[in-house]
């Protein structure tokens, strides 16, 4: 039973290795009606980014003052190093009130556009075919409006401001440490871009098993769904060690790609610890190296405030291998999503005048050379004909698929006939709404 339905090809997520950038785009069309507040959030996020930039410089001052009065025996200049101190208290203050108002505004927004999804998605089931939800099990359909609709409002309010905060924090880190000193900015630079290109690489692997996960994820819902409504029907005719395999099929394939995913996803965090904490040694062989060469543009605030710097400059690669893990799943599940609701709707009947009014209508039903396929070329009913009067009992025998459904499916409209007519009373069925049918 289950297991029958779960091969359909509706309910995949499909299989591409690449971002799905058509369905991304989709979603981000789903903000516009608070692009403004969009910008306002961005706006918050650079000012943070710039907050933590501007932090590490005025340290390598506190650090300068402390050691020139330590190297010459001088007293401490107390107030300029509070001066200092004072600064940076007020620049981390305001900046982590706008990393809050930030997160705070694009949760606001994600939570507003994923009530829109899933009225969207409330709204386009009420116009499905009969046909679709003949081909997609219940679960994956729930699958749909919970499980990835959550992932897209996931994506949205954790990745788009970090990521824009996370490439001002690159450029801005960058340009500061050229400021300081140019040697140990490329030294810094090169690791990093040894850690890029392996998190390029893992990413390029793991997106095939992120969107399978998406996946596997609504064929599983949809079998548990199916054999706990018709668990009766397992029990009558002894199918449940044949669901129960069938289970451990579908639950296999999840565990299989869950883990392949996790692991290449996991390797990231470490990847990027050991490449930052490289910089850190490099940083100071280099730094110490040209210092002895006699260099007066190295000093001790110089080195501290490179280990921030290298430190932060890693932070936005982690962040943007995080957004990109992030905007892969979203992908899937934006894709899956988008794909019922630009599913084939039943048409539209406002144009239709002609009604049977139920208190008079006779019943009489007629069926004139009605011709019938669920799928094209796979024809159930050809030409059939039959007059049936009001009041008449009418068997509709006949093996399993041989149309006895079929036929009362057709008479109700939930599919439309390839050729022929049915009418009721005289009126053909096509002429009124099925709302009246």
């Amino acid at each position: 039973m289950a297991g029958m339905m779960m091969g359909g090809p509706r309910g995949r997520g499909g299989s591409k290795e690449k971002l799905d950038f058509g369905a991304l785009k989709r979603v981000v069309k789903y903000a516009k009606p608070y692009y403004i507040f969009v910008v306002i959030s961005l706006v918050f996020a650079c000012f943070g980014a710039v907050a933590t930039i501007i932090g590490p410089d005025k340290i390598s001052e506190i650090a300068d003052l402390i050691g020139i009065s330590v190297k010459f025996g001088l007293p401490m200049d107390i107030d300029s190093i509070l001066d200092i101190c004072y600064f940076l208290v007020v620049l981390y203050a305001l900046g982590g009130l706008s990393s809050y108002a930030q997160q705070f505004i694009m949760n606001t927004i994600t939570q507003k556009m994923s009530k829109r999804l899933r009225s969207d998605i409330s709204v386009k089931i009420n116009r499905l075919p009969l046909a679709y939800f003949d081909g997609t099990t219940k679960g994956d359909i729930l699958s749909r409006v919970t499980n990835d609709v959550d992932m897209i409002a996931h994506t949205l309010s954790s990745s788009v401001a970090n990521l824009l905060s996370a490439v001002v924090l690159f450029f801005g880190v960058i340009f500061m440490m050229f400021r300081a000193n140019w040697v140990l900015a490329l030294v810094t630079i090169f690791t990093a871009i040894v850690g890029f290109v392996f998190m390029s690489i893992i990413l390029a692997k793991s997106q095939k098993y992120v969107n399978k996960r998406q996946q596997y994820i609504g064929d599983i819902n949809g079998h548990i769904e199916e054999v706990y409504s018709n668990h009766h029907v397992v029990k009558s005719y002894n199918a449940v060690d044949n669901e129960k395999e069938s289970f451990k099929a579908h639950n296999d394939n999840i565990l299989n790609v869950e883990w392949k995913a996790g692991f290449l996803s996991g390797l990231m965090h470490p990847i990027m610890l050991f490449v930052g904490n490289l910089s850190y040694v490099l940083i100071f062989v280099v730094g110490v190296a040209l210092i002895d060469a006699g260099s007066t543009a190295v000093s001790i605030g110089t080195l501290i405030s490179f280990t921030i710097y290298a430190r932060l400059f890693s932070q936005p690669l982690q962040t943007v291998a995080q957004s990109m893990s992030h905007l892969q799943q979203c992908s899937a599940a934006s894709k899956r999503v988008f794909e019922m609701l630009d599913e084939k709707e039943m048409g539209n009947e406002d144009h239709k005048t002609l009604y049977l009014d139920p208190k008079t209508v006779r019943g009489d039903v007629e069926f004139s050379n009605v011709r019938f396929g669920y799928n094209e070329g796979d024809v159930i009913i050809k030409n059939f004909s039959g007059k049936f009067m009001a009041g008449q009992k009418v068997a509709i025998v006949g093996p399993t698929g041989a149309g006895k459904t079929t036929l009362v499916n057709l008479l109700m409209r939930f599919y439309e006939t390839d050729s022929g007519d049915i009418k009721i009373d005289g009126v053909s069925t096509k002429d009124l709404t099925r709302e009246n049918v």
